[in-house]
């Protein structure tokens, strides 16, 4: 029985070079010679001429994937960071990258998955004290699950978020939407879009990725040629010896290339089997070659640390504005909490005139271990046991972002509350087993910024007629919903 293997369509080829494509026509030739009537020594054959043109040139997208097609694993002395110097991404061969998850990577398009997995890992105890440093690292670069980012860290947080979290968020956000509006289009606006990211690492990794798809891209090569000549002369060159290995025929940009080498002074190596005069092959080329990055931290989540001094209306000293006392009221009764907050930290007077308990994540729900704490507070959020909500003696309670009440034993336990409740603004509200006019809960829900809401065995019924209100009623009251559970 004979096999017949045949090269795959080249689709990252738009504009290939006539003398590669000669090369390809070799390897075709090459496998088409192969005479072998057992399965694994014929594509064993196969494999070793695919990694013998790597050894050469710059190899497609296309035949990394029939080579990784014909095996579930390369050889175990194969060292697959060779396929990242060829800027081939390895899609649904992801176990390839068990050390170095694709998902890890600053890849635009790709799903962070993997970060979302980190943080479940590092919460799964935690309680509502999340460690917020995975959800924090993606936000500070444009991917295309930024927003449901925000969305998880604003309810997993426990106090305001920074002015500086919120905007590098909305840049990064903006800057997604430019960059993939960009993607199709003009290639040096493209990269420009990357460049104003302010994160080299994130400009490699998605340059990289998009030649991977368009190996021709000549403009894009030379804008990344140029990126690395300000920041890595070395690393140029290792760009420059791929664009030789994907344009052979290109002279002009050779000569360029042996002249930056020359200039360089210092013989740099690479792993090519077939070398220029002015290259060094070096057998033993360490493939995970590119230097990485110092990370940018833009921003770190910091902890709201507690107040250990202590005041009273005693010792307070009335504030002279310039502009009327009543202003100054309007002015707090309208500020949204974030705005409250720095009035009230500001100064004492105004927590005097205005004795209200901003709360940023409220959470009642039963606490099942007997040896745990029935009320905790950390930073802006509690959470307690219904068993101990009217004993807590909260009063003036104003709520921002996350409001989450299920009592199953007392089903008006809210009803009973909601009187405490002086404001709330909350995006994510989740309410279980309770009893509620609609008065009552447009109190929760009527401010518009509720975004995700969770109704579980909720009764709402009208004040005047007792009847129960449909769903469609109820999300009348929150326009801005975008998740109904």
């Amino acid at each position: 029985m004979s096999y017949n293997y045949s090269l795959p369509e080249l689709k990252s080829l738009k504009n290939p070079d006539q003398l590669y494509l000669q090369q390809i026509k070799k390897l075709q030739q090459s496998i088409k010679a192969i005479k072998s009537s057992d399965r694994n020594a014929y594509y064993k054959n196969v494999r070793f001429l695919y990694e013998n043109f790597a050894e050469n040139y710059l190899m497609p997208p296309e035949f990394w994937e029939g080579y990784l097609s014909t095996t579930f694993y390369p050889h175990p002395d194969y060292n697959i960071h060779i396929l990242a110097y060829h800027f081939f991404h390895p899609g649904d061969y992801h176990w390839l990258w068990k050390s170095n998850d694709i998902s890890q990577e600053k890849i635009i398009s790709n799903p962070r998955r993997k970060f979302l997995e980190i943080f479940k890992e590092e919460n799964e105890k935690n309680g509502f004290k999340k460690n917020l440093d995975s959800l924090i690292k993606s936000l500070q670069y444009p991917n295309c699950d930024i927003d449901d980012i925000w969305t998880l860290y604003e309810f997993e947080s426990c106090t305001f978020p920074s002015k500086k979290i919120v905007e590098t968020y909305q840049k990064m956000r903006n800057l997604y939407s430019k960059i993939k509006e960009l993607e199709e289009g003009n290639v040096f606006e493209w990269f420009s879009a990357l460049m104003e990211v302010e994160d080299d690492e994130f400009v490699i990794q998605n340059v990289e990725f998009r030649l991977g798809k368009d190996l021709t891209n000549k403009l894009l090569w030379k804008l990344y040629i140029k990126f690395w000549e300000k920041r890595d002369k070395k690393m140029m060159l290792q760009v420059y010896s791929k664009y030789c290995r994907i344009f052979p025929g290109q002279k002009s940009i050779r000569n360029e290339y042996e002249n930056e080498a020359k200039k360089y002074g210092t013989p740099v190596s690479f792993p090519w089997k077939n070398p220029f005069s002015f290259e060094i092959c070096d057998k033993n080329f360490n493939f995970n070659t590119y230097k990485k990055p110092k990370e940018q931290k833009r921003f770190h989540h910091k902890c709201v640390k507690p107040i250990y001094c202590y005041f009273s209306p005693e010792n307070v000293i009335n504030q002279n504005f310039p502009f009327r006392q009543t202003m100054m009221k309007y002015v707090f009764d309208a500020a949204k909490s974030a705005l409250k907050q720095k009035f009230l930290f500001s100064c004492k007077y105004f927590f005097i005139q205005n004795p209200i308990l901003l709360c940023y994540k409220f959470v009642i729900q039963k606490v099942f271990d007997e040896d745990a704490k029935k009320i905790n507070f950390y930073e802006n959020a509690v959470t307690l046991d219904p068993a101990f909500l009217f004993k807590a003696n909260f009063k003036k309670l104003c709520i921002s972002t996350v409001f989450n009440f299920t009592v199953v034993e007392n089903p008006l336990a809210l009803s009973k509350f909601i009187p405490k409740i002086v404001k709330c603004e909350a995006k994510y509200v989740s309410i279980g087993c309770q009893k509620l006019t609609v008065n009552e809960l447009s109190i929760i829900i009527r401010n518009g910024n509720v975004e995700d809401i969770m109704l579980n065995n909720v009764q709402v019924c009208d004040e005047i007629n007792g009847k129960e209100l449909l769903m469609e009623d109820i999300l009348k009251l929150t326009p801005n919903v975008r998740k109904i559970r």
